[in-house]
């Protein structure tokens, strides 16, 4: 465990760059020479003194910079403008008294009554006081000084202060806030803006991006700002980019999307163009990064660490120091055990520090630091004790995150924790864990386990969707709108790739905008109080939930564990095996075992000749063999809560050996994202609709189709290649035959997005839909259903931000499409997809597919399913038998195995048959179809307006 890579988050914010960046008229000064002739030139403007800073950026000569800048402040003392930049030098240099120089001349331009000053001056300071971790002190100066900066209404002034309180967000925690207020400029300032507003946004979009996963992205915003900064001549600010690089080289490294000797190069550019240009901070954070790299040795990293630390300290830099401190701590704990109290010592610093200066990442990293000590060192009870306090101070800051995937994506960046921590627990108590310690284990899990899911159904409640009413909903409603037009460009497949480009970054902008939205919203709800402490059930309420002959196979998998850490077990993976008599924690292979054996059996699988066997026999060895070697006599139900590639697995097509039949044949299966989910939905009220389903089949799509498409996917970048699905209305029209009790079928044009999100879907238990489906891993929130428009101003994209408005409480939805179970995996979080939003918006069970579903299997498939409900059986009982008559006509398993119950497999639909719903009233087969043509009927009546 020699690395920690969300640790560097203090050495990202040390060396952001948050500071002013460029002469604010960019105008180029070669020497020194020329900027003492602009001062005699033009006295009172504030970029005539900043030119002594530039040139001091461009070619590191700093004394001769301060000696012109005193020079000027001793013929005119009451001038605030060298006051400044000699503050500006000072702060940089860690002079003491940068800070008594920035106060002075906020007063010299309050009494000159000079906004354009003022601002700058407060700005830098704020700066200041962030860099000394002295957050509640930086916050008034930057408040006072976008106040300042609004009253003049120069757009300049106010970019300023909100992109300073943007890095000051990031600083404090709060991901959100600080994407908001970024991205609020960037259509703005990139690429024609203001150099030093470009390197301010630049390098605080890519922060944001760093610290919530985003390391694709991350590198290419800060690659941009090296590249700009080394066009403009800035040394300084090139080193402070280049580090960025190094920071998001490190993930990538670990995920295999960047060698080492690729990290190495980026690693000595960063620390040359640190040197050359005499930037000590960066020049710090380099050397904390260098202490961190595997391929040096233990007395290696601590040289780098006491170098950059005694940097840090001279300069009064709070992150470095505080980082520093903490590394310096666990490193030297590591070469020398028997030093650990003096590491302690040294942790215990930076975990002061941190709390004085109110940094909610600096104290957890610090806790986190000190428990792994503990538990390195043997000192169980220690770290045992220490648990719930690290595990409170993570969960502060995901408390600050509002948007859903900001929250899922920061929370995912400390995983680590939620891993090892159980890990320990289990793994050094050989086998005697008692109850409280697996209970502890277990429920550190479930805290980890689609957290934004169970946060979202504890504060809002499953089927409050996000409102009609004020002037923010108003906005969302016309920003979905604006998104809708642009995505109806994209589902044109004659659209050329210029075009397609352009509509690509208005689309990206667009959701960016309403993403910024939602976040706004949410933290305007009052229902967000209920955010903070979910109830986890203990092992024992999770057995009295269980029936005889159900297990619950909660998985954990300790992602990348090598062969070097395979003996440690803070890395092992383990299986919680659940029944009504008894609780196991079993361990498993390797993380970096399973991964790439699951992704091998996947593939052959997709080759429909069989050969899988061998694979499907590995994968149960390793992952089942123990766990149902052992179980009571009737176990026939299994509950599965899989874990990082595990999501992918189709567990039923697994073999006890190659010859054996598959396990579908012996187990029912269901798939549950946590357990605490699986409590839920077993004590939802079932619905009480009358109508059995409504079906919406091969919808007739609002564009011209390519190519006709054989499985039912599509991706919004690369344009449509799809066409009509001739056997979902064959499948449709069976299910609605089976299920019976006047169940509704949509077909063509009336399969429609405004059906969906205009009718009232309390009438129907079952939603289903065989249409074409969006799966987006990289932006999961373009997923989407493909329906029929239904209205002009309708795209027929049913996406994820819509799904979760609708009212589903307690419903079931079978989603007959391709890769519907499917979609982007977050650590942590698990599948971010269609399934996820269904169940926010209240659904208890959703069916669907984990790849493509070939049109005439999925009709096959989805007929014996609906076969089955229309007896009164459970929605996994159901699927098994439809499952099993497909293996006993011979279909290979990639024509049954993909298709997956999720959440509340028990679920009976149609209790008693399809014989016991009431039949469908004349009154309420209108009903929809009259909503439709109202609102259809409305906006032609608009728009005809507009028109004349």
């Amino acid at each position: 465990m020699s690395k920690l890579p969300a640790i560097l988050l203090s050495s990202l914010l040390a060396a952001g760059g948050l500071f002013v960046a460029s002469d604010p008229s960019d105008t180029p000064l070669p020497s020194f020479a020329d900027c003492d002739a602009r001062v005699r030139r033009e006295p009172r403007i504030l970029a005539s003194y900043w030119c002594y800073c530039a040139v001091a950026l461009r070619t590191g000569q700093w004394d001769p910079a301060v000696r012109r800048l005193e020079a000027l402040l001793s013929i005119d003392p009451d001038n605030p403008r060298p006051r400044l930049y000699l503050a500006w030098v000072e702060g940089r240099r860690g002079g003491a008294r940068a800070e008594a120089l920035y106060r002075a001349a906020v007063d010299g331009f309050e009494r000159e009554r000079d906004p354009a000053g003022e601002v700058r001056t407060r700005v830098s300071l704020a700066f200041l006081l962030r860099q000394q971790g002295r957050y509640v002190e930086a916050r008034p100066e930057l408040e006072r000084a976008e106040q300042v900066a609004q009253s003049t209404g120069q757009e300049f002034a106010l970019a300023l202060t909100q992109l300073h309180r943007g890095g000051l967000a990031i600083e404090e925690g709060d991901y959100g806030i600080a994407w908001s207020l970024f991205k609020r400029w960037e259509s703005k300032l990139l690429p024609d803006g203001p150099m030093e507003l470009q390197d301010l946004l630049l390098n605080g979009l890519g922060n944001v991006c760093w610290a919530t996963g985003r390391h694709r992205d991350a590198m290419r915003y800060h690659r941009r700002h090296a590249e700009q900064m080394h066009k403009a001549g800035n040394l300084y600010g090139e080193a402070t980019a280049r580090f960025n690089l190094i920071l998001n080289g490190s993930p990538l490294l670990s995920n295999g999307e960047m060698t080492r000797d690729e990290l190495r190069g980026l690693q000595r550019e960063a620390l040359d163009s640190a040197l050359r240009s005499g930037n000590r901070l960066t020049e710090a954070s380099v050397r904390l990064s260098l202490a961190q790299s595997a391929w040096l040795d233990p007395n290696a990293r601590i040289e780098q660490i006491e170098k950059a630390l005694a940097i840090s300290r001279e300069l009064g830099y709070f992150d470095n120091t505080c980082f520093g401190l903490r590394l310096l701590g666990l490193e030297r704990f590591r070469a020398d055990p028997h030093q650990r109290d003096a590491s302690l010592r040294l942790v215990d610093e930076a975990t002061g520090m941190a709390r004085k200066s109110g940094s909610l990442h600096h104290i957890a990293r610090a806790l986190i630091v000190k428990n792994l000590i503990h538990w390195e060192s043997g000192a169980r009870e220690e770290a045992l004790a220490e648990t719930p306090g690290v595990i409170d101070a993570i969960e502060r800051i995901r408390d600050l995150q509002r948007d859903d995937m900001v929250r899922a994506r920061a929370f995912s960046e400390w995983e680590l924790s939620y891993y090892r921590i159980p890990a320990y627990i289990l793994g050094t108590a050989n086998g005697t864990s008692s109850a409280e310690e697996m209970n502890l284990a277990f429920s550190l899990q479930e805290r980890f386990r689609s957290r934004t899911l169970l946060d979202r159904l504890d504060a809002a409640g499953a089927t409050q969707g996000i409102g009609v009413e004020g002037p923010w909903f108003r906005q969302r409603a016309e920003l979905l709108t604006r998104i809708a037009g642009v995505q109806r460009r994209l589902l044109d497949p004659s659209l050329a790739n210029e075009q397609r480009s352009r509509a690509l970054e208005e689309l990206d902008r667009l959701e960016d905008q309403e993403g910024a939205l939602r976040a706004d919203i949410a933290r305007s709800d009052p229902s967000f109080a209920a955010l903070r402490d979910p109830v986890i059930p203990s092992l024992n309420e999770l057995q009295a939930g269980l029936e005889d002959d159900q297990v619950m196979l909660s998985f954990h998998t300790f992602p990348h564990t090598t062969e070097k850490t395979a003996s440690d077990p803070a890395h092992w993976s383990w299986v919680f095996v659940i029944t009504r008599s008894s609780i196991r924690a079993l361990p498993l292979p390797g993380y970096d075992e399973i991964e790439p054996a699951v992704q091998a059996f996947l593939g052959l699988l997709e080759r429909r000749d069989g050969s899988e066997a061998r694979g499907a026999a590995t994968l149960y060895r390793d992952l089942l063999k123990k766990a149902l070697d052992d179980l009571p006599a009737g176990i026939g139900r299994l509950i599965i809560i899989p874990d990082g590639a595990l999501h992918w697995l189709p567990f039923g097509a697994l073999r006890t050996d190659p010859e054996a039949p598959p396990l579908a044949t012996r187990y029912e299966m269901s798939v549950v994202p946590s357990a605490t989910l699986w409590l839920r939905f077993r004590t939802m009220t079932p619905s009480g609709a009358r109508i059995p389903a409504l079906a919406l089949a091969d919808p007739v799509l609002g564009f011209s189709p390519g190519a006709a498409g054989m499985h039912r996917s599509v991706m919004l970048a690369e344009g449509p290649r799809l066409g009509q699905l001739p056997f979902a209305r064959v499948e449709a029209r069976s299910l609605v035959r089976n299920l019976g009790g006047g169940s509704r079928l949509m077909i063509g044009t009336d399969a429609s997005e405004l059906l969906i999100k205009r009718g009232d879907l309390r009438d129907f238990r079952i939603l289903y839909f065989a249409a074409h489906a969006v799966i987006d891993d990289e932006r999961p929130e373009r997923s989407a259903v493909l329906l029929a428009p239904g209205s002009p101003d309708e795209d027929g994209l049913l996406q994820m931000r819509e799904i979760v408005d609708l009212d589903l409480a307690g419903r079931v939805v079978i989603l007959a499409a391709c890769r519907s179970a499917s979609g982007a995996l977050m650590e942590g979080e698990g599948v971010m997809g269609l399934a996820r939003a269904f169940f926010q918006a209240g659904a208890r069970a959703v069916i669907g597919g984990l790849w493509p579903l070939r049109d005439d299997e999925a009709a096959t498939l989805i007929n014996g399913l609906s076969h089955h409900l229309g007896e009164g059986l459970s929605l996994q009982a159901a699927l098994t038998l439809a499952q099993r008559e497909r293996i006993g006509s011979g279909a290979t398993a990639a024509a049954w195995a993909g298709l997956v119950v999720l959440g509340d497999g028990d679920l009976v639909p149609l209790p008693g048959g399809r014989r016991q719903i009431a039949p469908l009233t004349a009154g309420a087969i209108v009903l929809c179809a009259a909503i439709v043509a109202i609102a259809s009927l409305l906006f032609h009546l608009r728009e005809r307006r507009s028109r004349s």
